[in-house]
């Protein structure tokens, strides 16, 4: 009995573990293996409330993912921080390289003013040379002319006066022939009087000096010479009562010749033997008895007697003829 009841119950050295201390043991010891804090509230306070809990895996998880959380928004500012410095490295040496452009272009610029004012300068120089020179022979070659002219003056009034001493002039003009050369038109003859001694020119003289005649100066229309004597002939065509011939007081109606036309027919008077009778009759004026001025006639023909009897012909348009 009291051997059974000495060895009823172990001593208590050897008395055996609880399960719960256990476990806590072996909890404390994976802790240890996997780093973690030994004094964490959460693995070594049993009396937290909630110490029975606690997830491991789930601790884990949210360290690491707070972890690569901060990695990544350090690497976010370092690679901003880097684009800022690239940024700011490209304007400062873009920046640099147009400053030296925009002095190059400067000091470029410069040098071409320089260069162009240095031209204008050059050209200016220049016009006002040629203007100076240009000036100077124009007040020579006004001096040479006034000269000249002077001296021509002086010359023209020598001639002027040795002219008038020595001008030729006409003797009075005579008839050449009594009949008439055409209508109002009579040749006449005359003598060119005061030529220089020696002759001169006298063809020269013939055609530049002119016969005053009733008011108007006749040029000759031939010169000669006969027996050492200068003539001139003239074709005088005015003021020849004599050969101023006319249509008759009567016109002969032809009647119609051709669609639209109508011919008229007049004799001529007042002609003369030994007149130019068809010349006579072409320059008549064609004022005919009882009609307008027709003009000239158109035909001329011969008929009565010889060398007078002269007849016109006009032909002029009539709608009335078809």
């Amino acid at each position: 009995m009291s051997s059974s009841s000495t060895y009823s119950s172990p001593p208590p050295s050897y008395q055996s573990t609880p399960p719960n201390e256990r476990y806590h043991e072996q909890h404390r010891s994976r802790a240890q293996q996997q780093h973690t804090a030994p004094d964490s509230p959460l693995m070594s306070n049993p009396t937290h409330r909630n110490y029975n809990t606690v997830h491991i895996g789930t601790h884990r998880f949210e360290s690491a993912k707070s972890g690569s959380s901060a990695l990544y928004v350090i690497s976010a500012v370092l690679v901003f921080v880097v684009l800022v410095l690239v940024h700011e490295t490209f304007h400062l040496v873009g920046g640099q390289m147009e400053k030296r452009m925009w002095q190059q272009e400067r000091r470029a610029h410069v040098a071409e003013v320089t260069t162009w004012q240095r031209e204008r300068e050059e050209r200016e120089r220049g016009e006002a040379e040629a203007r100076r020179a240009f000036g100077e022979e124009r007040q020579r070659a006004r001096e040479v002319y006034e000269r000249e002219r002077a001296s021509y003056e002086l010359e023209r009034a020598r001639w002027e006066r040795d002219r008038v001493a020595h001008r030729p002039f006409w003797s009075e003009p005579w008839l050449l022939w009594e009949s008439c050369l055409a209508y109002n038109t009579r040749m006449y003859k005359a003598r060119l009087r005061n030529l220089p001694l020696g002759g001169g020119n006298w063809l020269e003289a013939c055609k530049s000096t002119q016969l005053g005649w009733h008011g108007r100066a006749i040029s000759a229309e031939s010169c000669d010479v006969e027996e050492d004597y200068v003539y001139g002939m003239f074709r005088i065509d005015f003021d020849q009562p004599q050969c101023q011939t006319r249509w008759g007081d009567w016109t002969w109606n032809k009647g119609c010749v051709r669609p639209g036309f109508r011919a008229l027919e007049a004799p001529l008077w007042n002609q003369k033997w030994g007149d130019h009778v068809y010349e006579m009759c072409a320059t008549t004026p064609g004022v005919l008895a009882g009609y307008w001025d027709l003009g000239p006639p158109m035909q001329c023909r011969q008929e009565g007697d010889k060398d007078i009897g002269m007849v016109g012909r006009w032909e002029y348009r009539d709608d009335g003829c078809w």
